[in-house]
């Protein structure tokens, strides 16, 4: 036996007509012709070429020695990544998903077998090609990319509060090491993916010249992971600052949204810099939409100075109202504001010194 093993039969199932019928595949060069077909760069390839060409070893996987696993394996997979990222827009967006599923399946059950993700390498690519979707002019492959994103974001928070939430036993041959962590628990840490985002510059990409709403709807967990990474500058505030400026409403709700997250979490020197650019807004330009974001930024920053930031004010005095007097001093104002504004005004001023009497 130069490619089966039979003793991994009883462990995995395996019949015996399944073990010879993969080891004559072997012998007869079927294995090392899928390797040399996905490395040959000058043939291309679609998407679902690969999903057919890496199936039938994935499938073996159980049954294949480990040494030739390995060499397959560690010889294959940067060509499929290499294939992968150099599709153009229009061959990612014909892919059927169903296709690229199976493939991402089979691509990480190959790694498993063989303990070559120590570092990483399938998540880092999975997170390079996401971007690359993310980074296309089809809306629908836009939205898919930072979905993906955003739950590998989550995953990584998630494992963070509780590394053991549905770790599910992972399948191991007889005489296997023990694995470092199971294919669930093997996530990016959080600070290494915020560090990716603000190396690919993701904000500017989500808020920049490219402005659509439905993405604008779906980026706001992104500024608040890199706040709670301690990531974010006081040009990425700007950036989100700006972004409504002109804007539709429905373009403006999810930004100020976003901003109010980000006040939530973000460090003193970024909520004093959002602050500063809120008061620098010429009055004509106050609208209950903003009024309302007003509110929103007084009360999450107050808490948040409370509860995370105590040594950056005197706590005899309390920490800064960040607009709380402002928006009282609006109520009190004899210019000619619109009645529902100033009914509006005066909520959010009692709500937002609910909130801190609360917090405090």
């Amino acid at each position: 036996w130069r490619f089966a093993m039979p003793n991994r039969r009883t462990a995995f199932d395996v019949s015996t007509a399944q073990l010879q019928h993969i080891e004559l595949f072997g012998l007869l060069g079927g294995f090392d012709a899928l390797s040399e077909r996905l490395c040959d760069m000058n043939r291309p390839l679609l998407l679902s070429h690969l999903y057919l060409l890496v199936r039938p070893i994935a499938k073996a996987a159980d049954a294949l020695s480990p040494h030739y696993l390995v060499r397959w394996t560690r010889k294959t997979m940067p060509s499929i990544y290499a294939r992968m990222q150099a599709m153009s827009d229009a061959q990612v967006k014909e892919c059927d998903n169903t296709k690229l599923t199976g493939l991402l399946y089979n691509l990480k059950l190959l790694l498993r077998h063989t303990h070559l993700n120590a570092d990483f390498q399938y998540e880092w690519w999975q997170l390079d090609f996401a971007h690359k979707r993310f980074k296309s002019p089809y809306i629908t492959l836009r939205i898919q990319g930072l979905s993906e994103l955003c739950e590998q974001i989550n995953k990584s928070e998630q494992h963070v509060l509780n590394p053991s939430r549905n770790a599910p036993p992972v399948a191991r041959r007889p005489g296997d090491p023990e694995p470092a962590a199971t294919l669930h628990s093997h996530l990016l840490p959080c600070e290494a993916i915020a560090k990716w985002l603000v190396e690919r510059n993701v904000l500017d990409d989500l808020y920049g010249g490219n402005l659509h709403i439905e993405i604008v709807k779906r980026a706001h967990q992104i500024p608040r992971f890199l706040g709670l990474q301690g990531c974010l500058t006081n040009d990425d505030c700007d950036r989100l600052f700006d972004a409504w400026r002109g804007k539709h409403e429905s373009f403006r709700t999810p930004v100020y949204e976003a901003v109010a997250e980000i006040v939530n979490c973000a460090q003193v020197e970024q909520v004093q810099h959002i602050w500063k650019r809120l008061r620098a807004t010429p009055l004509a330009e106050f609208d209950e939409l903003l009024l309302q974001s007003v509110a929103k930024f007084s009360l999450h920053a107050i808490v948040n100075m409370l509860e995370r930031h105590t040594d950056a004010f005197d706590a005899d005095q309390g920490p800064p109202l960040f607009g709380l007097e402002w928006l009282w001093q609006l109520v009190q104002d004899d210019s000619p504001l619109v009645a529902e504004a100033e009914r509006r005004a005066a909520g959010a001023t009692a709500a937002a010194a609910a909130a801190a009497a609360a917090a405090a």
